[in-house]
């Protein structure tokens, strides 16, 4: 995310005191530098805030995305302080409705599972939890329009009380989650 080749930087038994470096060494101190300056500006941002900042407002270089070579981008800290000002980059995911399709089965009936949910999504699973048995089952938004949809098979789970979560993250440790119990006979 900064510049980590070539990059020029005080340097003792150098006729000029100065010489280029390369590596982590020369790139955190940019990144921590913008990250000070961006909870100088918002200091109410958490640690994923700030991730969030930085990764959303980096030029994206190389391949189009998130790659190997340039990881998310070059830091641009312009950009990243013009979306501190803005409240879009503080918010983390919100599950803001769950509906299943029934609201209590017989033992082999299916249960479809949709949630609502908005903000930068990277992952949505329903987690079935129940008195000796649980499962995390990954969602999909199958039409990106921010509703997500898994199915949950009966069929070897034994009678009893449930709940059903849904839980969706974003790529920089936001969270939320919405649950509703559920009866299975």
């Amino acid at each position: 995310m900064a510049v980590g080749v070539n990059v020029t930087s005080a340097r003792s038994g150098t006729l000029r005191g100065e010489g280029n470096m390369d590596g982590t060494s020369m790139a955190a101190p940019q990144v921590a530098g913008a990250a000070a300056v961006i909870l100088e500006k918002q200091p109410t941002l958490d640690p994923a805030g700030v991730k969030r900042v930085l990764l959303r407002s980096a030029d994206d270089v190389g391949l189009s995305g998130p790659d190997n070579n340039y990881g998310y981008g070059a830091l641009n800290l312009s950009a990243a302080l013009s979306r501190v000002e803005g409240s879009e980059d503080r918010s983390d995911p919100e599950v803001f409705s769950l509906d299943l399709s029934r609201s209590k089965a017989m033992t082999g009936d299916p249960v479809m599972i949709e949630a609502g949910v908005s903000g930068d999504v990277s992952d949505v699973e329903v987690h079935v939890i129940g008195e000796e048995r649980e499962i995390r089952i990954p969602m999909r938004d199958f039409d990106g329009n921010g509703v997500y949809t898994g199915r949950w098979e009966t069929r070897f789970w034994a009678p009893g009380e449930y709940s059903i979560a849904v839980e969706a993250a974003d790529p920089f440790g936001g969270r939320d989650t919405t649950a509703v119990p559920f009866v299975l006979t």
